[in-house]
């Protein structure tokens, strides 16, 4: 991140249930963790894991290039983010128009 010049990785896991044909479900589970200064109050440093975020999406094939991705996810804040953090956990969702070519 260059605006605030600290280092993030976020690492992932998914396991995609087909149901049909043209749909499938898929649990999924993302981790981040943060290095030196990355997301700390100005003038502390700190490492460590940020957040973990379970999901689980239904993708929907529309056609041959098409998919339609609806999604539910639940962001919980780990040690590193409860400093800084207005809010420790929260759900938000969405869809997502997938076409390849």
């Amino acid at each position: 991140d260059l605006r605030i010049g600290g280092s993030y990785i976020e690492a992932g896991a998914d396991l995609p249930i087909e149901v049909t044909s043209w749909m499938s479900i898929v649990p999924a589970v993302k981790l981040g963790y943060g290095f030196s200064n990355y997301y700390t109050i100005p003038g502390t440093s700190q490492s460590g894991l940020t957040h973990v975020i379970p999901s689980i999406s239904a993708p929907i094939k529309l056609t041959k290039t098409a998919t339609l991705t609806p999604y539910i996810a639940y962001n919980v804040s780990l040690t590193t983010r409860h400093a800084n953090n207005t809010q420790d956990s929260e759900i938000f969702g969405g869809v997502k128009l997938g076409v390849t070519f």
